[in-house]
């Protein structure tokens, strides 16, 4: 798989403020004479298609006072019809099969976008620009449109209604200072999104797309100099204006003096509160070093987390939830935010704890050991990135050309970024870092808020807040006691087993080791996999062994283990002492599998198995830990079942769940009945049953080498056997065939949530596993046709077709979407209209190939052999010590194939997945305005 999301997770500082590569990606790039930017860009990262891209520089922030939400519902009205394309925009690019498109309204910019157009199909290529012309001057705003889109987007603004609008809404004053940000949201509303015209919304559209604000994006598996004379013959067609059309960024003014402001609402689910500091940023293509900048930042976020995670791991934290981060805010400006839910009657003492952190961070900065090891990790990720083939993903170029056309940032290859990116790292030193914290860490520009559901809670005022800042400055610093160094980190002699028989299995060259303990390992020396290793370790059991009065210790050991650190050492000790290595270890606790494993480096093998060892052994299960672990979950039981939403949930659960023996109800006394001992007990049978485990080591370790790790580390664990106990049945679901249930609770706003489920336990034939994303892409496309496109009763709709295998075949389709209340009847009827019709065969075969298409089988290079993937070693060694019989190793591409299926396939699974099934109707309605206590 390409590593696509690579440059994101990373902010590589694609604009920087480094000299341009004279011509990177042989890219062509100009300015036609009536304004609009293009850019082409040949890349044979997706072979055989092209992609398109529309930027305006327009967005929420240019509408008047009487505009709100009108660039958003003009993004919806561009998919009707336009100069072109009479029957609709996205008609076309359904019937054609170009199921891949997006379109998003921002604040300050707009962005539309068709993918994947095959490069062979000259018409889809052709008519698909004629689509960006036609959003760039040829969108008819017509009444019926209009109206269309309007009963969408009010769909999409009562989803978007209810408390976290309100939030975001009474905060922006005080997050953006009073500037125009303050009073505009991209949504819009209510009452403005009825009221507007198709008249007021081409006045807005002749106003702003303009193609001086505009900027077409081609890139592909192109050649470019034809697609650029594509382009300039079908975009200059528009004349330049008269007087070009220039847009100013919103500037916020300063504030010295902390903002501040109580967000009561009764709807509020948590009591917390927030410090919010904005930071301006300099212009992209100005002087400063953005690459650095954005390093700093990815240092910064990561530290402040693992201090936060420092607090709580030597239980010292006085809140619930803590986090903190460094991200952009609205352009031209970015934000520090520190979110935090203290424990109850503690707002004080954690606004002071997080208020201290923060100083310590500006007074001190970041320690020479934390910058090391954050600057080591970035390094590794930065050469795994340059090792990639190719890592220019069209959307990658995308960004890299929106900031060369918004802020003028030269324009590099992303390659080159990333070295640039390497060599910064290599170069960046502790006290760069900690210099940009101090600037980011001042008093200036901050806002203090608290969010409660009544004005008793968390009553902190703005003097308390500014004494709590100034008292912070005047202490010594916060200190968190330094990490132990950790020698050993096994805390008594380990007494080693022994390898009590051996087999070689020929055909895996592999062996089979027999321990004294009596655990089964299976072992094969896979030099391929080049200085690296894999471990896997399971048994049956998991939940299903559990006895009804263990579940919830059961549930709180799974929450707790490695909470309390390994023996001597906490938390922070351990991470400090795996800095250094790169060791991923994880358990996995299933329904019916217990287990554990990772991977790791060949040359920290022995670090691996001793810290496996010690997870294993030397577990901290502690009373304060479980007291802090029962405060919690009461707490977050308390408080959404104070909420009507809560408490429907919670009667809808019981309704499909029903309450039993073995699926109790996590209620207050549920918490009441954990004991320590007995999380202790559970641990124990769960994870160190040696004799009922089967462990499995592929990778580059030698043999010698394995065996002195595995006599030293597994073999020596205790020989624990539990008796085989009862199994039990972990479906709880209602036993009723068919569960129709309308819930009425006191919600805001007009609501009205469908859900339909169909679930079976049959198994499906190979090709039968194969239609099953067909029917769900045909499903999800016809139910969007008729419920938002028709009748514009709903704005999204959600749809699943799921198979499982295990640990028992079984099936579902299930159907959700949210409308008014009063649609709720016609619109659920109209869904099971569109599945009756699938059901019944009567679904067109345009419709089918166009469902069929994005999962037609492509030739690719897939791995299925351990040859081509040394780490399907592992799974072969699984499934044979799971059989006892060897798997096929040159095992081929199911014979089924995507492109063979035909629309009664698709019928015949519909009906096999819907006759006989488990139906599920659920409905949630709010109360009637006049019956409900509504005050929202």
């Amino acid at each position: 798989m390409k590593r696509i999301l690579a440059l994101t997770a990373l902010s590589l500082g694609i604009a920087s403020s480094a000299i341009a590569q004279s011509n990177p990606y042989n890219l062509r790039t100009g300015k036609l004479p009536n304004g609009l930017t293009y850019y082409i860009c040949p890349t044979e990262y997706t072979p055989g298609e092209v992609h398109l891209y529309l930027l305006q520089n327009v967005g929420g922030i240019l509408e008047a006072d009487n505009q709100q939400g009108m660039a958003h519902f003009l993004e919806h009205i561009a998919f009707n019809p336009t100069k072109n394309f009479p029957k609709g925009v996205m008609n076309y690019l359904l019937q054609s099969g170009l199921n891949t498109f997006d379109a998003k309204t921002g604040i300050n910019e707009t962005r539309y976008q068709i993918n994947s157009i095959p490069t062979n199909d000259k018409g889809k290529v052709d008519s698909t620009m004629l689509i960006l012309k036609d959003w760039v001057d040829g969108v008819q705003i017509t009444p019926e449109a209009v109206n269309k889109e309007r009963a969408i987007v009010l769909e999409e603004w009562r989803q978007r209604a209810g408390v976290n609008r309100r939030i975001t809404d009474a905060i922006a004053p005080y997050i953006y200072n009073n500037s125009a940000y303050s009073f505009r949201n991209t949504i819009g509303s209510e009452e403005g999104l009825k009221s507007y015209s198709a008249k007021d919304i081409q006045a807005f559209y002749n106003e702003w797309y303009k193609p001086e604000l505009q900027s077409v994006m081609i890139i592909g598996d192109i050649k470019p100099e034809e697609y650029e004379a594509k382009l300039i013959k079908l975009f200059t067609a528009k004349g330049k204006n008269k007087k070009q059309l220039t847009r100013t960024d919103v500037q916020i003014p300063d504030n010295k003096e902390p903002l501040y402001y109580r967000f009561i609402d009764a709807a509020n689910p948590s009591t917390s509160f927030g410090i919010y500091q904005r930071i301006s940023v300099p212009p992209q293509g100005g002087s400063v070093n953005h690459t650095a900048k954005n390093l700093y930042q990815q240092i910064f976020n990561r530290v402040v987390a693992r201090r936060i995670s420092a607090l709580r791991n030597e239980g010292k934290e006085e809140f619930i939830a803590s986090t903190a981060s460094y991200s952009p805010l609205v352009r031209a400006y970015d934000q520090v935010a520190w979110d935090v839910v203290p424990y109850p009657g503690k707002g004080l003492q954690a606004l002071k704890q997080t208020l201290a952190l923060r100083e310590q961070l500006r007074r001190e900065g970041i320690t020479e050991d934390e910058f090391q090891g954050e600057v080591s990790k970035m390094i590794e990720d930065v050469k795994a990135l340059l090792e990639e083939k190719d890592i220019a993903a069209p959307d990658n170029l995308m960004d890299l050309f929106k900031q060369n056309f918004l802020y003028n940032a030269p324009i590099r290859s992303l390659r080159e970024e990333v070295s640039s990116t390497y060599e910064t790292l290599a170069e960046m030193e502790r006290e760069d870092v900690n210099e940009w914290i101090k600037t980011i860490l001042d008093d200036n520009n901050l806002a203090f808020i608290t969010f409660t559901s009544n004005a008793d809670e968390l009553n902190i005022s703005l003097d308390e807040f500014k004494k709590l800042l100034s008292d912070v400055k005047n202490e010594p610093v916060l200190k968190l006691s330094s990490p132990k160094s950790i020698d050993k980190l096994i805390d008594k002699p380990i007494k080693a087993g022994t390898i009590k028989s051996e087999k070689i299995i020929k055909e895996l060259d592999s062996k089979e080791w027999t321990l004294s303990n009596g655990a089964k390992l299976f072992y094969r020396y896979t030099p391929e996999l080049k200085g690296e290793f894999y471990f896997a370790a399971s048994r049956e059991g998991g939940r299903s062994v559990v006895t009804p009065q263990d579940i919830p210790a059961y549930t709180a050991m799974q929450s707790l283990i490695m909470k309390g650190g390994l023996g001597a050492y906490n938390r922070n000790d351990l991470h400090a002492w795996l800095q250094d290595k790169q060791v991923d270890l994880n358990i996995s606790l299933e329904n019916y599998t217990d287990g554990f494993g990772g991977n790791a480096k060949s040359k920290d093998a022995k670090s691996f198995f001793e810290y496996l060892h010690a997870v294993l052994t030397q577990q901290n299960f502690t009373e304060e830990g479980l007291n802090k672990y029962k405060a919690l979950q009461k707490y977050l039981y308390t408080t959404r079942m104070q909420t009507p939403r809560g408490q429907v949930d919670d009667s809808i659960k019981k309704t499909l769940y029903p309450v039993s023996e073995v699926n109790p109800d996590e209620n207050l006394a549920f918490f009441d009945k954990i004991a320590n001992k007995d999380i202790i007990r559970l641990f124990n049978e769960h994870l160190l049953s040696t004799g009922a485990y089967t462990y499995c080591i592929v990778g580059d370790i030698p043999e010698l080498e394995a065996k002195k790790l595995v006599t030293e580390y597994l073999a020596s664990l205790p020989q624990t056997a539990v008796s085989k106990g009862k199994t039990y049945n972990l479906d709880f679901t209602a036993p009723d065939e068919n569960i129709t249930r309308e819930f009425t609770a006191d919600l805001e706003g007009d609501v009205g949530e469908v859900e339909i489920s169909f679930a079976k336990t049959d198994k499906l034939s190979d090709k039968e596993e194969i239609a099953v994303p067909v029917l769900e892409t045909l499903l999800q496309m016809r139910l969007f046709d008729e419920l938002r496109e028709k009748e514009q009763g709903v704005y999204s709709i959600g749809v699943q077709v799921r198979y499982e295998q295990q640990p028992q075949a079984s099936e579902t389709i299930s159907i959700h979407f949210n409308t008014q209340r009063e649609n709720v009847d016609r619109m659920k009827a109209k869904a099971y209209d569109v599945l009756r019709e699938i059901v019944e065969g009567k679904v067109s075969e345009q419709n089918f190939k166009q469902a069929l298409i994005p999962h037609a089988t492509q030739v690719e290079d897939i791995a299925l052999t351990p040859k081509d993937n040394p780490m399907l070693w592992l799974v072969y060694l699984n499934s044979y010590a799971e059989t006892g019989k060897v798997p096929n190793l040159s095992q081929k591409a199911n014979a089924a194939h995507t492109e063979d299926l035909t629309l009664q396939d698709i019928v015949a699974l519909a009906k096999k997945l819907t006759i006989g099934a488990k139906k599920r109707d659920i409905v949630v309605k709010s109360l009637p305005r006049e019956a409900g206590q509504l005050h929202h």
